[in-house]
């Protein structure tokens, strides 16, 4: 009687044990399937934000391109003293002006990526 008790005994810490190895095999496959989503959302984060960079660099571009050439036309004008050649110089310093705006919003907008992908290197390195 007391062989089949422990027989019974070990049969079930044996199970027991299975069940342990099995759930922590599991926990490490879940966890390991976490982590690489996370990553794969983290490089997409990236991505979106090389994006969003490069579409800031290239309207920053025109947006140089368009002052300096609103510059010229304003230089030109200048020399005119006709009064509706001083109402467009008017017009376009007005234009000027948004033009600078823009540039700093740019310059803004490019620091604060440029800290985002910090943070996201940051985060990738944990």
């Amino acid at each position: 009687m007391s062989g089949r008790l422990l027989f019974i005994a070990l049969l079930l810490s044996h199970s027991k044990d299975e069940t342990r190895s099995n759930t922590k095999r599991g926990n490490m496959e879940s966890t390991k399937k976490e982590s690489d989503l996370l990553q794969k959302a983290m490089q997409a984060k990236l991505q979106k934000i090389n994006d969003m960079r490069t579409r800031s660099i290239i309207n920053r571009n025109r947006v140089l391109k368009a002052g300096d050439c609103i510059k010229e036309k304003v230089a030109a004008l200048r020399t005119e003293t006709a009064p509706e050649v001083t109402m467009s110089v008017g017009v376009m310093e007005g234009l000027l002006d948004l033009v600078e705006t823009a540039r700093k919003e740019a310059e803004v907008f490019e620091a604060r990526q440029k800290e985002a992908k910090e943070m996201m290197v940051h985060l990738e390195r944990k």
